[in-house]
């Protein structure tokens, strides 16, 4: 029967540059792969996400770490994939996992063992509808070029501010708020018809803006 599961690089193995040498794996086992989303989990989101284990003693380090970098998530199409991609992992504790497993080459202990199983039936529905909620990279396998990175969206939107900043600037000195005008800005008078664009002043705004954002993104 096909089975479609979910799965997850774990932050250790993202850190340690694992992902294309597991996802090449995955695919040499006969798994399609339907998506891809790489997600960087909140704490709140990594305790929500591993609720079922809130009352062990390994819950606290176990959702540190889901939170302390970006994990991949993947969802795999397989004839039973559940259990075959259980198989494909390992044991959890990567001494006793088999030769030939995920967990066994790649992982380095019982909480940093590389991957993950998704739960199957109303568990992993709800760990699907969590992880959506993430922003994040999302790729469909099949669907073209990527979209942007999570660096490119933030460079996007502060230019976005700054373009917005620089146009009410530039509305408050048409109205004749004095804010200040600069050699180079460009002003119309004729009889009760006057004209005025900041343009020196909002070049200068622009770089000065920019360079703000360069450094707070640092």
């Amino acid at each position: 029967m096909i089975q479609r599961t979910l799965a997850i690089i774990k932050p250790d193995a993202v850190e340690r540059q694992h992902v294309g040498k597991i996802v090449a794996r995955i695919e040499q086992e006969g798994f399609r792969i339907r998506a891809m989303r790489s997600v960087h989990l909140g704490r709140r989101e990594a305790e929500g996400f591993y609720a079922v284990h809130r009352e062990r003693p390994f819950f606290a380090s176990l959702t540190e770490f889901m939170a302390s970098g970006p994990a991949v998530v993947l969802v795999l199409e397989a004839a039973d994939a559940i259990r075959k991609w259980r198989t494909l992992m390992g044991a959890t504790d990567p001494a006793k996992a088999e030769q030939g497993t995920l967990r066994k080459e790649f992982a380095e202990s019982i909480e940093r063992n590389a991957t993950h199983l998704g739960r199957s039936g109303d568990r992993g529905a709800r760990d699907c509808v969590l992880l959506r909620r993430r922003r994040s990279r999302l790729t469909t396998v099949g669907t073209g070029r990527p979209p942007a990175s999570g660096d490119q969206r933030a460079m996007g939107r502060g230019l976005i501010v700054i373009g917005l900043i620089i146009a009410g600037v530039g509305v408050l000195m048409v109205l004749g708020v004095p804010l200040g005008r600069l050699p180079g800005d460009i002003s119309v008078r004729r009889g009760s018809f006057s004209f005025y664009f900041p343009l020196t002043t909002s070049i200068v705004l622009s770089i000065l803006l920019t360079l703000l954002f360069s450094l707070f993104r640092r």
